[in-house]
C-alpha cells in the first residue's frame, strides 16, 4: 500500500494544505537546512495538524535527548535519521524512545541496503543523497528491499522531463 509523506513543513499554510490533502505523514526538519524548523514552531504546527497525519521529525546526527524531548512533548510521532547514526546510536535511541524510526540510506546499493536491513529500525528511506536533494536514483533497487521503505527524490519520469 502506498503512503505519502510531505517533508519540510514550516508554516501554518503548509499544515492547513496537508490537512486538506490528507497524506499519512508530514515532516518537520530539525537538521540544519533551509527547511529547518525550531522545536517551538514545530509544536505550534503540530497542534493544528490533523491527528490522522503523523508528524515525522527529521534529524542528522542529533543529540538523542533532543529527539526524546520532542517525542515526550508529542511534537513528533516518528523519527527519521539522515546522518551517520550507527547501530549503537539507534539502540540507545530505542532504549529512550519507543517511536518508530526511519533510517535514510543515500544512493542505496545492494550491499548498503542489506546492511541497512539489519538496523533496529521500522522503515528505511531510499534516497539519491542524504539531504533531500529531490534527485532520483535507480528505483529498481527498491524491489530487493526486505523492510518497509519510503522512496525519496521525485519521479524518474519527472526528472527526465525537466
Amino acid at each position: 500500500m502506498t503512503k505519502i509523506k510531505l517533508c519540510g513543513m514550516k508554516k501554518e499554510e503548509h499544515i492547513l494544505w496537508a490537512n486538506e490533502a490528507g497524506p499519512e505523514y508530514i515532516g518537520f526538519v530539525f537538521a540544519p537546512s533551509r527547511r529547518q524548523i525550531s522545536f517551538a514552531k514545530a509544536a505550534q504546527l503540530k497542534r493544528i495538524l490533523n491527528p490522522s497525519v503523523q508528524a515525522v521529525g527529521v534529524f542528522v546526527d542529533a543529540d538523542i535527548d533532543d529527539i526524546v524531548f520532542l517525542a515526550e512533548n508529542k511534537t513528533i510521532d516518528c523519527i527519521q535519521l539522515h546522518g551517520t547514526e550507527d547501530t549503537d546510536y539507534i539502540h540507545s535511541l530505542k532504549q529512550k524512545c519507543k517511536l518508530p524510526i526511519i533510517k535514510a540510506i543515500g544512493n542505496p546499493t545492494e550491499q548498503s541496503l542489506k546492511e541497512a536491513e539489519q538496523l533496529e529500525v521500522e522503515y528505511l528511506l531510499l534516497d539519491a543523497s542524504k539531504g533531500g536533494s529531490g534527485k532520483t536514483f535507480d528505483w529498481a533497487i527498491a524491489k530487493t528491499c526486505k523492510k518497509p521503505f519510503f522512496l525519496a527524490g521525485g519521479s524518474p519520469e519527472l526528472a527526465r522531463s525537466h
